[in-house]
């Protein structure tokens, strides 16, 4: 019995099937989608020719009584016994119908922490883990297939190190791979040597804190070791991806309370009054995001979603200005994007550099002499004075008439001790921080409460940005005007820098729990909240409960004479899209939430695989920048012609439920999510070719498949070897020949290349890639890799270092003396059954 007749028997026909009916049974329940037979013989035919298979539990479960089609979920773990056992329970449920799942421990409170409820203490995110691996010890996906979890938890965690260690025996939580997920923050400390703060999640405050390098080289001398963990690169996943699945991991959305002013292109308004408007309005860019992202225009479209009630903290600088957020909200530095939790005092933050224009409104201009009185009357009123609210929406030549009375009628210039400045006085702290934001959108930086001036209740425009104030905004007072020109003479005051747009940390303190919102900005991924530069809070979420069904193209089928069959590749992917599209809603969830919540973005996962086999049949060898060049070719054009068939059946059957909160906006789109790559192992088994975009493991090997051992050679080995290649192939699994390079024998520094080709290209959500370094690979090649994923913008790493565990799946390895493939010890191959072994001398 060869591979794919024992898959087909043992995994997917079920009672009396054979292979045609097995087709049929696929394709007919796919055309039951489309509510009627139009498109059954195309779906027949991508079938009949080896073209497109979808995953393992839509060909298990499709036609049957309880049709659970999607292979991935997500589900939630709060910090609350009730809710950890209850995701057990979901858990099981979705592994009961043949679904992986995924969780994040990051919620769950440090082991030892206090439990109020009891008085006792927490045992921490790892008893926990353990829990849920016994749990799917017990059950088998679908009946016929071990369940699989993937867990996940943040760097800044202060159980982080158990998590690291806690596969370092073998067999240990068996049923879950461990990923870390680290922030840019993270990798930036660990390249540079520094410390990082661990944060109590229950609080949100600093626990203690850890040289990041010191981490980064734990991380991966457990990888190296046998491995795990993995690496999640948090916050490349959430700029580049709005709605990850599973194998990438939903962080909390950072988020900001009601009251946050949020710039647009009608001027500064509360972010939760603006809503749903802000579609309409577009957020302002600050310069340097603009000439970082190469973008010339000062607004951007924004997308606006509430995200419920959490934690929020208040950020106060030195210079008066104060804005609140959710701890991991975060902020621009000179240093780079940093969470609020991460921030301390006398750290330095941006705030918005409005030089050549600003996010004014178009109020005010009809009646400039009523501003003015107003600004008096206020002005007056000394301790009780409030900035109008209106006055953030008014036009630059309104505002201007507003400050300009405000000065006139409480400002002054003063010189003391050579301490120099524009001094607003006698007003009060509430005033005074509305309006230092007002300054910013003329580029004027101010200070309050500023010690070093005689007046104790004051707002100052320092020496360094007196010029700019004079030029942009200027006094009503001629004598104020002149004493200020000389005071810049005579110390030689220029044109302030974008870089002198800093100002330092006082304080963050916890203010309790409010209602909070969200934004999105696609273009440069940031905005400004309270005049500081704060990074684009997320996309669509991911949602707790939220599946995802996958399928792949057998891109093996899809070349001809040394190219890519366009055309051919081009109807494939298109019917792909709508066949995912209908097992959506043919669907059967094992959880009412879980179908809710899916539908509502309606994400597919389209994949390729068979990516080495057809570069083989093409000539190129995988190891080539040939081969990377086509990587990028094929997988941008499935992701447009994806995209286009998504786009026509939103024409057809309605948007997804989302779209009004998602990044596609104004593009009708049926799917917030179309690309994944997913690993396809029994797939790519069953459609007899490489597996998702991996390079081949090896030209022959032996396979472990539920309790059988079977030797293998795919048909596009058989088929361009000689005959006297393919001899040796089929004796030691490898041949001297650049196109038939197999995994172990191309650098790890490719195969992240090779990585960071697709995830940059048309996919979506993640890239499954197992990075293959050979047995003799340092701890060294292991970091570096972790650093060059990093910088090449994957938005994970999985290493597998030959012989590092115990049982492989594959093994090239097999005993001379009785067949059965051998297992690696302390460098020494053993045979499991017979007395045979051999040691690699170094």
């Amino acid at each position: 019995m060869d591979t794919k007749t024992a898959l087909l028997e043992e995994r997917y026909f079920l009672p009396g099937e054979d292979y045609d009916g097995f087709l049929f049974r696929l394709a007919s329940f796919a055309a039951r989608g489309d509510g009627s037979n139009k498109y059954l013989d195309e779906y027949l035919r991508l079938k009949y020719e080896n073209l497109f298979w979808e995953n393992s539990p839509y060909l298990m479960n499709a036609g049957t009584e309880n049709p659970m089609l999607s292979a991935c979920f997500v589900l939630d773990i709060p910090d609350d016994m009730y809710g950890i056992f209850t995701a057990v329970r979901d858990m099981v449920m979705v592994q009961k119908y043949g679904g992986g799942t995924g969780f994040d421990f990051s919620a769950l409170r440090p082991s030892g922490d206090m439990v109020s409820g009891t008085g006792g203490v927490a045992s921490g995110p790892i008893s926990f883990l353990k829990a849920f691996d016994a749990a799917t010890e017990a059950v088998k996906q679908g009946g016929k297939r071990r369940g699989a979890c993937m867990g996940v938890l943040r760097v800044d965690h202060p159980d982080i190190l158990q998590f690291i260690k806690a596969k370092e025996k073998d067999g240990e939580i068996s049923n879950f791979n461990l990923s870390v997920g680290v922030t840019d923050s993270f990798m930036e400390a660990a390249i540079a040597g520094r410390n990082y703060d661990l944060i109590n999640p229950r609080t949100g405050e600093k626990a203690g804190e850890l040289n990041a390098r010191e981490v980064l080289e734990l991380i991966a001398y457990h990888a190296w070791l046998n491995g795990e963990p993995g690496i999640l690169y948090l916050d490349t996943i959430n700029r580049a991806n709005p709605t990850p699945a599973l194998g990438q991991i939903r962080a909390t959305n950072p988020c900001l309370p009601y009251d946050t002013l949020v710039g647009t292109s009608d001027g500064f308004y509360q972010i939760g009054y603006v809503g749903d408007r802000i579609k309409e309005k577009g957020v302002w860019l600050d310069p340097r995001r603009r000439q970082e992202s190469g973008i010339h225009e000062p607004f951007s479209q924004a997308k606006f979603f509430c995200t419920g009630t959490k934690e929020v903290y208040k950020l106060t600088t030195k210079n008066g200005m104060s804005i609140k957020a959710t701890a991991d909200h975060k902020f621009l530095t000179p240093d780079g994007w940093k969470e609020l939790r991460e921030l301390k005092p006398g750290d330095e933050v941006c705030v918005m550099a409005a030089l050549d224009d600003a996010p004014f409104g178009d109020v005010g201009n009809e009646d400039l002499d009523r501003i003015a009185s107003m600004a008096y009357s206020i002005c007056a009123t000394h301790n009780r004075a409030q900035v109008p609210r209106e006055l953030l929406r008014y036009s630059r030549e309104g505002q201007l008439a507003f400050i300009r009375a405000c000065y006139a009628s409480n400002g002054m210039v003063v010189e003391d001790d050579g301490k120099c400045g524009i001094v607003l006085k006698d007003l009060n702290r509430a005033f005074y921080r509305d309006l230092q934001v007002v300054l910013l959108n003329f580029g004027v930086l101010s200070y309050y409460p500023l010690d070093t001036f005689r007046h104790e209740n004051v707002l100052v425009v320092p020496l360094k940005f007196m010029k700019r104030f004079l030029d942009a905004i200027g006094f009503i007072l001629p004598h104020w005007e002149d004493k200020a020109r000389e005071l810049i003479k005579k110390y030689n005051i220029g044109d302030p820098q974008p870089e002198d747009y800093v100002v330092k940390v006082h304080s963050v303190k916890s203010v309790g729990r409010e209602l909070v919102y969200d934004i999105s900005e696609p273009l440069t991924h940031s905005f400004i909240a309270n005049g500081f530069v704060v990074h684009n809070c997320g996309e669509v979420p991911l949602l707790p409960g939220e599946s995802c069904n996958l399928g792949s193209i057998n891109l093996e089928n899809h070349q001809n004479n040394g190219d890519w069959d366009w055309d051919k590749l081009e109807t494939t992917t298109k019917l792909a899209v709508r066949i995912l599209d209908n097992i959506i809603d043919l669907n059967w969830y094992p959880l009412p939430f879980i179908a809710e919540r899916s539908r509502i973005t309606r994400k597919i996962g389209l994949g390729v695989m068979g990516f080495h086999a057809a570069l083989i049949r093409m000539g190129i060898p995988y190891n080539s920048d040939r081969a990377v060049q086509e990587a990028k070719r094929v997988m941008n054009f499935i992701h447009a012609a994806a995209r286009e068939a998504s786009i026509a059946l939103a024409k057809e059957r309605g948007v997804f439920p989302a779209w009004p909160q998602s990044i596609w906006q104004p593009i009708p789109i049926r799917n917030a999510q179309l690309t994944v790559i997913a690993p396809t192992g029994s797939i790519s088994r069953l459609a007899q070719t490489s597996s998702g975009m991996e390079p081949l493991f090896a030209l022959s090997y032996t396979s472990k498949i539920l309790g059988g051992t079977y030797k293998e050679c795919l048909p596009v080995v058989r088929e361009t070897l000689s005959p006297g290649d393919l001899e040796i192939a089929l004796k030691t699994g490898r041949i001297n020949n650049e196109v038939y390079k197999t995994a172990q024998e191309i650098p790890y520094q490719r195969h992240i290349e090779m990585q960071a080709a697709f995830q940059n290209n048309g996919v979506d959500g993640s890239v499954s890639k197992t990075i293959n370094m050979p047995n003799s690979a340092t701890r060294e090649d292991v970091l570096n890799a972790i650093i060059q994923a990093y910088e090449s913008g994957c938005k994970g790493l999985t290493i597998f270092r030959d012989g590092s565990r115990q049982e492989q799946v594959l093994s090239t390895h097999i005993c001379p003396e009785c067949g059965t493939p051998l297992i690696n010890q302390d460098g020494c191959w053993h045979c499991p059954s017979c007395s045979y072994g051999r040691c690699s001398i170094a």
